[in-house]
């Protein structure tokens, strides 16, 4: 279905368990950073496993290699879940959620 913002899925649109919607964000990894958004919930599952957001494939893929994934589904790589991405809060979004420390969905 459509993202909880109800925006169509974009390059730097991010899924938060908890954070706000439109909460402004940035996110590094190996020494690559993005700013995006939170624009829907989730991830799931693994947000009980301590996976605090879920990127776009655009987002993921920059970061793992500086590279572009192989469609808007697909990464392009076979790397999961990364390790030591690190998140600041640039500006808190005025939708559903609760500012902090994210917490895991449900």
């Amino acid at each position: 279905g459509a993202p909880a913002s109800g925006k169509p899925m974009q390059k730097g649109m991010f899924a938060s368990p908890s954070w706000p919607m439109n909460t402004k964000v940035k996110v590094t990894y190996q020494g690559r950073s993005v700013t995006g958004f939170v624009g829907d919930r989730g991830p799931g599952e693994p947000s009980h496993r301590g996976v605090m957001l879920d990127l776009d494939t655009y987002t993921f893929r920059h970061l793992v290699d500086g590279k572009k994934p192989a469609s808007n589904y697909d990464t392009g790589t076979s790397v999961g879940h990364l390790k030591g991405v690190k998140y600041q809060v640039i500006s808190w979004g005025h939708g559903a959620g609760t500012k902090g420390t994210p917490k895991p969905l449900g």
